[in-house]
C-alpha cells in the first residue's frame, strides 16, 4: 500500500474494494475474501434501509449472532469464539464503515461542537486511544486526522482482527495493544465506538479505562439495546443485572461521579456522547 487512501472519504463500492484488497493482504483465499467482502456489502445495504424489508444483516452474520444469543441465553458460559470466525470480519467492517466512520466524520465538522470544533479540544504530540478497534481503520482513521498525535487501538491477539491490525499499523503509524495495561497513563482522548457493550458488566469495564487511561476526554457511541454479535440481554452491575436501559442510564451517572461533564453539541442524538473531565478548561 504505497498510496493511502483518506479512508473517512471510502464508502459504498469503493470502501468494499478496499476492504477485499485488505482480506487478500492478509492472507485469505480469493474465494473467501470474497464472500466476506460480499457479505459485507450485503449487510451494510440491510442497514441503510434501516430494516425496512425484515433484514438487517446477511444469513451468515444472523446465524453467527443465532450462535452467540444460544451461548448467553441457554449457557453460562459466552461463546466468545463467534470473534475468531472470519465471516465476523464482515460485522465488523459495518460497523466501521457504518457508524465509526460517521462518528469521527461528524467529530471533524467544526459545526457539530461549538464554538472551535472538536480537533480543537485535542492538544498536538498526546496520546489517544481508540477501545477495541475492530480491523484497526477507525484508529487509522484517527491518526489520519490527528497526525501528529500518538494514537494507539487495543484489540485481541490472535485472531484475524489483529491480523488486520498488524498490517494497517504499520502503514497507518498507530501502536497496537492487547491490554489496557500497556498503555500510558496520561491519555488526552480515548474513542470507544459500540465498544461498552461486549462486556458483561460495562461499568466494571469503565472502571478499569478511566483506572488505566485516566483520559481528559472520553468519547463513545454506546449501543446496549440492539441485539448483536457480542451483546447481552441484560448487563451486571454490582450483584443486579440490568436492563440495556437501565444500564445506559447507571453508565452516564457512573461518569458524572467521576468528574466527566457530558458536552452538549449540535451531534445527531448526540452521537457519539463526548465527555470532559473536570469541566476541562479548554472550552
Amino acid at each position: 500500500m504505497t498510496n493511502k487512501p483518506d479512508l473517512l472519504t471510502l464508502k459504498g463500492s469503493v470502501g468494499i474494494k478496499y476492504f477485499y484488497y485488505l482480506l487478500t493482504q492478509i492472507g485469505l483465499e480469493d474465494n473467501k475474501a470474497f464472500n466476506i467482502a460480499q457479505t459485507a456489502a450485503q449487510t451494510n445495504a440491510f442497514l441503510a434501509d434501516g430494516g425496512k424489508k425484515g433484514i438487517k444483516a446477511a444469513k451468515s452474520l444472523l446465524d453467527l449472532e443465532e450462535r452467540w444469543y444460544n451461548s448467553v441465553r441457554k449457557t453460562e458460559k459466552p461463546d466468545y469464539d463467534c470473534y475468531s470466525e472470519d465471516i465476523y470480519l464482515a460485522e465488523v467492517w459495518c460497523c466501521w464503515d457504518f457508524y465509526a466512520r460517521k462518528y469521527i466524520n461528524d467529530l471533524k465538522n467544526i459545526r457539530n461542537v461549538p464554538p472551535l470544533g472538536f480537533k480543537k479540544l485535542i492538544k498536538n504530540y498526546t496520546n489517544i486511544v481508540d477501545l477495541g478497534n475492530g480491523i484497526g481503520m477507525s484508529t487509522a482513521a484517527l491518526k489520519q486526522t490527528f497526525p501528529k498525535n500518538i494514537v494507539y487501538g487495543t484489540n485481541l491477539p490472535d485472531t484475524t482482527q489483529w491480523k488486520f491490525n498488524k498490517l494497517l499499523s504499520e502503514e497507518y503509524d498507530y501502536k497496537l495493544i492487547d491490554s489496557l495495561k500497556k498503555l500510558p497513563k496520561d491519555i488526552e482522548f480515548v474513542f470507544a465506538s459500540e465498544y461498552f457493550e461486549h462486556f458483561p458488566d460495562p461499568i466494571e469495564h469503565l472502571t478499569d479505562v478511566l483506572t488505566y487511561c485516566n483520559p481528559k476526554i472520553l468519547v463513545c457511541a454506546n449501543a446496549f439495546k440492539p441485539d448483536s454479535i457480542g451483546h447481552f440481554d441484560n448487563y451486571r452491575h454490582g450483584s443486579e443485572f440490568l436492563t440495556p436501559k437501565e444500564i445506559s442510564r447507571e453508565f452516564g451517572k457512573f461518569l458524572k461521579e467521576n468528574g466527566y461533564n457530558k458536552l452538549k453539541t449540535k451531534l445527531w442524538n448526540q452521537r457519539p456522547s463526548i465527555y470532559l473531565k473536570d469541566g476541562l478548561h479548554l472550552i
